[in-house]
């Protein structure tokens, strides 16, 4: 096995990495949050059941960082080779949709400490108390909120900027994508109303 292709095999690897620990931080951040919902709301002695609900609230919340991974990869490699004809490399494309999850898991990560952190069932009383409260470095739940719609943005954002670097053309780049998230979002909110 060449140099070259170890490094691809590591790459891809690390990339893994960073999508599977992005969906093991939204697990535990939705739990810490189930256990503390429990707590303020001073609820001991449910039925086994909603804590299989919780469970699987909390695993059906990991996996959205995952499904998108897959959804953008799968999107995107689809209209680039076979509508454009663009010929990207598969691992390529997916090592850097990888690697745009890096501002996510901070941000994640950092959200996570935060809540552990300035958030326990004597701090909280109320959900005016948890809504105004202030984390680290004087941030407000508001100010997490725009972060992280920052991130997400920076998950489609950093590989379009990559891939035109590496010399794809830009309007592919853009509809491949934009275009499959917007229709899903667009098909969503025609649905919901």
């Amino acid at each position: 096995m060449s140099l070259y292709q170890n490094k691809k095999i590591s790459f891809t690897l690390l990339s893994i990495v960073i999508v599977a620990l992005s969906s093991l931080c939204v697990y535990f951040i939705t739990e810490y949050s189930h256990n503390l919902q429990m707590g303020v709301l001073n609820i001991s002695g449910l039925p086994q059941s909603y804590f299989v609900l919780f469970k699987i609230s909390s695993t059906m919340a990991a996996m959205i960082p995952l499904i998108l991974c897959l959804f953008i990869y799968s999107s995107t490699e689809m209209i680039l080779n076979n509508l454009f004809c663009e010929k990207i490399e598969k691992t390529l494309l997916f090592n850097i949709i990888g690697i745009s999850y890096i501002p996510m898991l901070i941000y994640q990560y950092v959200l996570w400490y935060n809540i552990v952190t300035y958030c326990s069932t004597s701090n909280i009383k109320s959900i005016d108390t948890f809504v105004n409260m202030k984390f680290m470095y004087g941030l407000t739940l508001k100010d997490f909120e725009y972060v992280n719609l920052i991130c997400w943005g920076l998950i489609y954002l950093i590989p379009i900027i990559i891939l035109i670097y590496k010399g794809f053309r830009i309007i592919p780049i853009f509809i491949a994508f934009i275009l499959p998230s917007a229709l899903s979002v667009l098909f969503y909110n025609i649905i919901s109303d």
